[in-house]
C-alpha cells in the first residue's frame, strides 16, 4: 500500500485478478469522494486524496491483508 503514495500509484496487475477487483471495490468510496482515481489498471491518489493517504492506505491494507 506504500505504492499508493507514489506518482505511479498501485499497479493492480501485481495482484491476482480477484484481489485487484476487491481493491477497486474497496476504493470505490474514495473514488466517489474524488480522493482516488482508477485508471489504466492503477489506483492513484488525487491531490485531495494525498491529504488522507495514510488513512486510505491503512483502510485498503486492513480490508485485504489482515
Amino acid at each position: 500500500m506504500i505504492a499508493l503514495r507514489t506518482m505511479e500509484g498501485i499497479a493492480l496487475e501485481r495482484f491476482s485478478e480477484k484481489t485487484a477487483q476487491q481493491l477497486v471495490q474497496s476504493a470505490q468510496k474514495y473514488i466517489r469522494q474524488s480522493f482516488v482515481i482508477h485508471e489504466q489498471n492503477r489506483l492513484l491518489l488525487t491531490d485531495a486524496g494525498k491529504l488522507y493517504a495514510d488513512g486510505i492506505a491503512a483502510d485498503l491494507f486492513f480490508d485485504h491483508f489482515i
